[in-house]
């Protein structure tokens, strides 16, 4: 690419994009060198544009741009390369101004310059830099034992936390204008996942704000209202959300479309913007959690006197929110911790600092500013008693006992990156400068969200490339296209009682302790093998009862998870608001005990690995921080030994990094060369416990449309038709696949009524591609039973690709309805697989069921068909441990 060429073709996207009022995307690698060239011997006229350029619109970190520019402001510090608009000096402070990364190493270099006044001024620049690495950290260790004084005065600089120091203090007062949303606002409404392949746009990805809540908001277009009330008012507006706020996925591109609409601009990286303060009523754990990673300031506090166009005065320090006069409006909470990573720009940037801080005042025999132990929550004493969880926990972070409240950092042994969240994890990796995940961290990327062959395209190849190839390069693996759902092989991947962290809510795998976060803590903990976890409460839920009896009449290892929220609702764990007429409003949850806290299960053990984690995955419907369980030491050992075999065929089968996979390999076959679990301590402090008797469960449970909260048996709703079937997601096993295909064939064969041998339309994805593979003949009897076999991954479940149609079904009786689809859906929110769909949430036993009969049946309808699928001679389906 030639200079003059370069700049056409930019100046035209630059326009392009400001036609839709965002600006330019960051300059790629080939876009840098050009401009680079253009420094060298500069155009008339452009000098001065090449190098705001140069200066502003490279992305730092470990990016390929980011590496050119240093290597180029290398150069010239060294003064290999002369160019008239940058002296050696001025590239220097250019190097500082690039966060870590690919900038260090010639900052480095530059202290040991004979040139004192360079050298100096990389010493300077490199106090401010906090995203250091050993491979950073150990040069300038080594440069301070030979004597180098500069190297010496940076170490000095980090031990003392000058880094901190820099950053301007919590403002006493921020004064914004309300922007209020009305009801329960999900990260799908913030970052729609019909939008997902612009997340890692920020401002292009920021246009569809707020999409899929607009006709529920009844205020017009989000982005109107944002502006007149910036243009009315002079102020950034805050989101106030009066209901519960960013629930359901760990989106962070959730969080930064939010900070790019109301936040301010970030020095040194183009198109991200923090700073954003956010008040919801209630605000889910992760997002909670992704704010303060991100540098915003989470506000949680009864929002009834806010109104939309409010001038409000928010004081942090005070925990108190004013109007325009000087009245009190509302009081809130905020911790010590999150009013220094609003401070610093967020809590991974304050973590990583803390850790160089850490390491230079060891180096050094200096003791830590105590004022960067801001975290709360005292420390459990040796001995107590602890749950299940808290044991993991406290294996993890080294410690003897671990309690609520009390802030850790746990190893992480795992982590997961999925690829509708995977381009702002890469995006992070490369702020964060990470160029090399440590050796005891497992990462694994996978393409499951964006695997259906009907919406293949080179533009979704090229993405899912690009996140494989950056995953392998850190050496990480990467998931081969439509291989199957990341979670799936958490579950394989997982060691037992392992702390993995996965960038989906519904990381959350069995056999360990999962943590779903957003991509900025993905991240985190992929760079540094560990995260920051203030504990949360542990929630006991204890089956009791036969579940093998259940299982035999019809009572799927999905019903028992259902039964979760069925059962919380009778003992008021959960409970809901009214509609004018007095009736239940199942779409408003007004409180939920699991809220927030980590879900413990006992009585499973009769159940595969991969049912169990039905359970810790469904957590995240109940917007608990994580879920784990109680598990049976024959039960992993035989779940393992699969693992085992699986992770041994990836190698056979050349996946990269392979040397990743060895370890993971090494690690699973020492475990089951010496099997042993932890278990809670007689004694543990729960806060509640919840006893569900599977003996009272005498019909399918089923998640009523549109929403996870609220269950009723079938008999509420026998005889309600469905329009469509879906049997896949992450919830779906091996075995779920076999026995739907056997309740078609007796469905069939005893059919309810006179109808088709199919009323409706079914579509069926595996979980993994192993199923198919493994299993051929059931596939093929899918697909000869009338329903499509799509490819191996999330499919409608996610519905960011493929979607019901939205147009509405004429009823016998002339009025009409919405369409409906059933199916084992992680979940089944509003719009999740089509804009104006019903959704239930069902086994897929029971999802089969309704594939043939076109409508859900009654008790005694699947009672008839269930009773002939379990007969003896019926249950050869030959699926075992298979996912």
């Amino acid at each position: 690419m030639t200079v003059a060429d370069f700049l056409t073709s930019y100046r035209v996207h630059v326009d392009e994009r400001a036609t839709n009022g965002i600006p330019p995307k960051p300059l790629d690698a080939a876009q840098t060198s050009a401009v680079v060239e253009g420094l060298k011997t500069p155009p008339q006229g452009e000098e001065a544009y090449l190098l705001d350029l140069l200066v502003n619109r490279v992305a730092p970190g470990v990016s390929e741009s980011a590496k050119v520019k240093s290597a180029f402001l290398g150069e010239v510090a060294s003064e290999a390369v002369s160019v008239t608009s940058i002296s050696p000096v001025d590239a220097i402070g250019y190097l500082g101004r690039m966060k870590g990364g690919a900038n260090m190493v010639p900052l480095i270099a530059a202290l040991s310059n004979p040139n004192e006044e360079i050298a100096a001024a990389a010493a300077n620049a490199l106090k401010g830099i906090t995203l250091a690495y050993d491979p950073d950290f150990l040069p300038i260790a080594e440069l301070h034992k030979n004597g180098n004084h500069f190297a010496t005065e940076v170490l000095q600089s980090w031990a003392h936390a000058e880094w901190f120091d820099r950053t301007a203090d919590v403002p006493d007062e921020i004064v914004r204008v309300v922007f209020r949303v009305e009801g329960e606002t999900n990260t799908n409404d913030f970052s729609p996942a019909t939008a997902a392949t612009t997340r890692d746009d920020i401002p292009e990805h920021a246009r569809s704000f707020l999409g899929p809540k607009i006709e529920r908001m009844g205020i017009g277009d989000p982005l109107a209202v944002l502006k007149e009330l910036r243009e009315k008012t002079g102020l950034l507006p805050i989101l106030v959300n009066a209901g519960p706020t960013g629930t359901e996925s760990s989106r962070k591109s959730a969080w930064n479309s939010l900070a790019y609409l109301t936040g301010t601009d970030v020095s040194d990286i183009p198109n991200k913007r923090s700073g954003a303060p956010l008040i919801g009523e209630i605000i889910a754990p992760i997002f909670f959690e992704t704010a303060q990673d991100s540098g915003g300031l989470p506000i949680t506090m009864n929002t009834a006197n806010l109104k939309m166009g409010d001038v409000i005065r928010i004081r942090p320090k005070d925990g108190v929110v004013l109007d325009a006069d000087g009245n009190e409006l509302g009081r809130f909470d905020l911790d010590p911790a999150t009013l220094v990573f609003y401070r610093v720009g967020g809590a991974l940037s304050f973590y990583v600092g803390r850790s160089l801080t850490e390491k230079s005042a060891a180096l050094l025999g200096e003791t830590v500013p105590s004022h960067l132990y801001p975290e709360t929550g005292e420390v459990a004493p040796k001995g107590q008693p602890m749950t299940l969880a808290q044991k993991i926990i406290a294996q993890a972070a080294g410690l003897d006992a671990v309690q609520p409240g009390q802030v850790c950092f746990p190893r992480v042994g795992l982590v997961a990156s999925q690829d509708t969240t995977g381009p702002m994890t890469v995006s992070e990796l490369n702020d964060l400068a990470c160029s090399r995940f440590p050796d005891d961290v497992f990462y694994f990327q996978s393409t499951c969200h964006t695997s259906d062959a009907k919406f293949d395209s080179a533009k979704v190849r090229a993405t899912q490339e690009r996140l494989t190839d950056a995953a392998e390069q850190r050496g990480g693996v990467g998931l081969r296209y439509g291989d199957g759902v990341v979670h799936s092989y958490s579950n394989h991947f997982n060691l037992p009682q392992e702390i993995s962290v996965s960038g989906d809510s519904h990381g959350r795998a069995s056999p360990g302790l999962g943590f779903p976060a957003g991509s900025g803590r993905v991240a985190f903990a992929a760079a540094t093998g560990s995260f920051a976890l203030n504990i949360p409460q542990s929630i006991l839920v204890r089956f009791k009862g036969d579940i093998s009896a259940a299982k035999d009449r019809g009572i799927t290892a999905r019903d028992l998870v259902h039964a979760v929220p069925y059962f919380a609702r009778q003992e008021g764990l959960m409970t809901f608001g009214e509609n004018v007429d007095g009736t239940p409003n199942k779409q408003k949850l007004t409180h939920n005990a699991f809220n927030g806290s980590i879900v413990e299960f006992e009585g499973l053990e009769g159940l595969s690995l991969f049912e169990v984690f039905q359970h810790t995955n469904a957590t995240a419907e109940r917007m608990a921080a994580a879920g784990v369980a109680n598990l049976g030491l024959d039960q992993t050992i035989e779940h393992m030994q699969g693992s085992l075999a699986h992770v041994n065929q990836m190698i056979e089968q050349g996946y990269e990094a392979r040397e990743a996979l060895e370890r993971r390999r090494d690690a699973i076959a020492q475990w089951l060369e010496n099997p042993h679990l932890l278990r809670a301590d007689p004694g543990a402090q729960y806060q509640h416990t919840l006893e569900i008797d599977v003996d009272q469960m005498m019909e399918p449970l089923v998640a009523v449309p549109n929403t996870p909260h609220w269950i009723d048996p079938i008999s509420v709703h026998a005889g309600s038709p469905v329009d469509k079937a879906f049997i896949g997601s992450c919830m779906t096993i091996g075995a779920d696949f076999a026995m739907a295909q056997r309740i078609i064939l007796v469905a069939q064969q005893h059919p309810n009524g006179e109808g088709p041998t199919h009323a409706i339309e079914g579509v069926v994805a595996p979980s993994m591609r192993a199923q198919a593979d493994e299993h051929p003949e059931v596939f093929a009897a899918l697909r000869a039973s009338g329903a499509e076999v799509a490819n191996s991954g999330c499919n409608l479940c996610m519905g960011n690709q493929r979607r019901i149609s939205t147009d509405l079904i004429e009823n016998p009786d002339g009025t009409t309805r919405k369409p409906v689809l059933m199916g084992p859906l992680t979940r089944n929110s509003a719009g999740r697989t089509g804009d104006n769909v019903d959704q239930f949430a069902a086994s897929a036993e029971l999802t089969a069921l309704v594939f043939v009969d076109g409508e859900i049946p009654t008790p005694q309808r699947y009672s008839q068909v269930m009773g002939m699928v379990m007969k003896p001679e019926g249950t050869g389906h030959g699926f075992g441990h298979t996912s």
